[in-house]
């Protein structure tokens, strides 16, 4: 007959309790979807920045090379221009005239050369001829070097009437320069977004008398804080925002990636940093992966991600 006592209670007790926590451990856990592990984000935001939409190389600014009186406006506020196209003149009566006389005086060289050339083919004919029968004693030598002569006299003829024709050219591409400069035309294709210039009025050389939008890709420039520049890097990829309207899911932009870093320090524009107090910015240049629906100037937030 086995007695037990209480100790020897407390220990098998105490054993069984043993067992059952190590057979709890080795039961795997139940896995719940609070307790599943978060996907982690492939691109890390790493700095924001303040910036505008722009054109490479700006607006373009067009003015007169010369003082005048606009005669005509080829152009209105708002419309496309391809390049070369006139956008307006000045009065020109007078290198109007001087392209007619030079034109005029250009002609007149042709024909006195055409006239200068048309007596040398008779004349070698004629040299060859008597300096023939001057050695077949036929004639006189000196008939054979008068017709000498009067070729050579010919073919100087014909050469300073060529040299004529070209100064009456080189006159004339003078007179079409000058007036030329009292035509503006458009430099290349764009949109013309202001016009000081009116007909009638007077403009002066290089005062800006239109300005000139130019048919290129958009462009943001940001102010990136000194703090940031050495961890971005041209091909880097960024998240464009309108900075209109920062509550709405309507203000993002097509991406954009880094194509350079400016080398310079300066003291940023923008108002936003303005107001904090001069801060030393560089100027970062994005290029936007797809058409954009933004204006020129437009205030945007660039979110750089690695």
């Amino acid at each position: 007959m086995i007695v037990f006592t209480r100790a020897r209670c407390c220990v098998m007790l105490t054993a069984a309790t043993l067992m059952l926590g190590a057979c709890s451990d080795n039961t795997p856990p139940t896995t719940t979807s609070n307790t599943a592990t978060p996907t982690q984000d492939s691109s890390r935001k790493i700095a924001v920045a303040r910036g505008t939409v722009d054109v490479e190389g700006g607006l373009i600014h067009l003015s007169s090379s010369t003082d005048g009186v606009v005669r005509n406006l080829a152009v209105r506020e708002g419309e496309a221009v391809e390049k070369g196209q006139t956008l307006l003149t000045l009065a020109n009566t007078t290198e109007t005239a001087a392209v007619a006389v030079a034109e005029s005086e250009w002609k007149l060289a042709q024909e006195r050369r055409q006239a200068s050339l048309a007596k040398l083919p008779e004349l070698r004919r004629a040299a060859s001829r008597l300096e023939q029968a001057a050695r077949a004693g036929a004639i006189q030598v000196q008939q054979s070097d008068t017709a000498q002569q009067q070729l050579k006299d010919a073919d100087a003829d014909a050469r300073i009437a060529q040299a004529e024709v070209d100064v009456a050219l080189q006159r004339l591409n003078q007179a079409k320069a000058l007036l030329a400069e009292r035509t503006l035309t458009a430099p290349e294709a764009g949109e013309i977004i202001s016009i000081s210039a009116q007909p009638g009025a007077t403009v002066s050389a290089n005062t800006p008398a239109m300005s000139l939008l130019p048919a290129r890709p958009l462009i943001v420039r940001a102010e990136l804080n000194a703090a940031y520049v050495g961890n971005i890097s041209p091909g880097m990829v960024a998240t464009i925002t309108s900075d209109m309207d920062s509550a709405s899911d309507g203000n993002v932009l097509p991406k954009a990636h880094v194509i350079r870093v400016s080398p310079v320090y300066r003291q940023g524009r923008l108002q936003e940093e303005a107001q904090r107090g001069p801060v030393r910015v560089v100027e970062c240049i994005l290029e936007f992966d797809e058409p954009a629906s933004v204006r020129v100037g437009q205030n945007v937030r660039v979110s750089f991600h690695e």
